[in-house]
């Protein structure tokens, strides 16, 4: 597929599993410029129920910083972004969650469950020019109680770039609304919930400019009689395992990031969170001469 323009635009309000809200995610895709806006004004819901559910999702990746490629699955939600090995000269990606999306579940024994949310985010492209702007002002809920339950997984991207190389790079993600998971059981696999606002992952530019700003509130709650890793990875305008000539990386908290566990048994909690910070990154120099 070759253009010299794709623009994408669009103001949704429904309910769906697997959504690709005016994002561009087929592989092989060339074009000169690419433009992808969406925004959720309603409610994106996925509810699950019932004695015997294998899997939400198929097993995939994390999205933690130096893990796997983003996963798809479960939950997939994309809202005006970019990803599947795209090409391009300028790719401008911008994506708004003032709705809610929700994946919840209630069953005696249950399998994996994963929920994918990336909100004007860019993955997995080749560009001149790369911005990708996101903001939720929205509520981001996985949410479940279940006698038994596997690997639970809540993977956030808000204005995040992933896998790019391009020679500038600008993302700003912005999270004013709520962001939470929730576990609720009586035995329960890892849980994990991970958040890249305004971040960069494995990217390689000239110059990578990053905001991120948190008002709102992360939450990650625990209560099980028994489970295995809680882990809550939060990133916000950080930099992780990048390569770039100049980078400025801008994170500020305003609001909350919380992780509560209540629970019996627990191999052990993790949380881990960077805002602002260059972390794995090789950098040549702030406006040194090539």
């Amino acid at each position: 597929m070759k253009a010299t323009q794709i623009t994408l635009a669009l103001v949704a309000a429904f309910a769906a599993v697997a959504v690709q809200a005016q994002s561009l995610t087929k592989p092989g895709v060339e074009a000169g410029n690419i433009d992808a806006r969406g925004t959720v004004n309603g409610a994106i819901n996925q509810v699950g129920g019932g004695t015997l559910v294998l899997l939400n999702g198929r097993g995939g990746r994390d999205l933690a910083p130096g893990g796997g490629s983003i996963i798809s699955g479960g939950q997939n939600v994309r809202v005006g972004g970019v990803a599947g090995i795209v090409q391009a000269s300028r790719i401008n990606a911008s994506g708004t969650v003032n709705g809610a999306i929700t994946q919840l579940r209630a069953g005696a024994l249950e399998g994996g469950n994963e929920q994918l949310v990336s909100i004007g985010s860019v993955s997995n492209t080749t560009a001149n020019n790369v911005t990708a702007t996101g903001t939720v002002t929205g509520i981001v809920l996985q949410s479940g109680g279940s006698a038994a339950s596997g690997f639970n997984l809540q993977a956030l991207q808000v204005g995040g770039v992933d896998d790019v190389k391009a020679n500038n790079v600008n993302a700003t993600g912005t999270l004013t609304g709520t962001a939470s998971q929730v576990s609720l059981g009586a035995l329960a696999g890892n849980t994990e919930q991970v958040a890249v606002i305004g971040g960069a992952r494995r990217v390689d530019a000239d110059n990578l400019t990053l905001n991120g700003t948190l008002r709102g509130a992360l939450t990650q709650v625990g209560a099980n009689v028994a489970s295995g890793f809680n882990t809550q990875v939060i990133n916000i305008g950080g930099a992780h395992n990048a390569r770039a000539r100049n980078v400025n990386a801008n994170g500020t908290v305003n609001g909350v990031v919380n992780q509560i566990g209540g629970n019996v048994g627990v191999d052990g909690s993790v949380q881990s969170a960077v805002v602002g910070g260059v972390q794995g990154a090789t950098v040549s120099g702030n406006d040194e001469a090539k």
